[in-house]
């Protein structure tokens, strides 16, 4: 099955994308034709012009904001989020657990 074109004009974001398993995740939503936002704090060790670039802390409430506000402007919209975001503080419990706080 040929899948390089199965997720053509698709808007995808990968946190923690900048390498590891989100980097991964990231490449193969490429080569699968999706437009492809990675996120995380510190910029990629290894520049994919392909990847678009938005540096933010997302354990802070405007970092989300701040990934949220230039995906819609440059986008318009997102069809696919993978959350790969690094280590976590946050209660247990899952989202009806959280608080905007948190």
């Amino acid at each position: 099955m040929d899948y390089q074109n199965e997720l053509s004009g698709k808007i995808a974001l990968v946190t923690g994308g900048t390498k590891g398993a989100g980097r991964a995740i990231a490449e193969r939503l490429l080569q699968a034709g999706a437009t492809v936002i990675i996120t995380a704090r510190n910029p990629p060790e290894k520049e994919n012009r392909k990847l678009h670039f938005i540096p933010s802390d997302l354990s802070k409430a405007e970092g989300t904001q701040k990934v949220v506000s230039e995906v819609m402007s440059a986008y318009g919209r997102l069809d696919i989020l993978v959350n790969n975001l690094g280590s976590s503080t946050t209660p247990a419990g899952g989202f009806t657990a959280l608080s905007d706080e948190d």
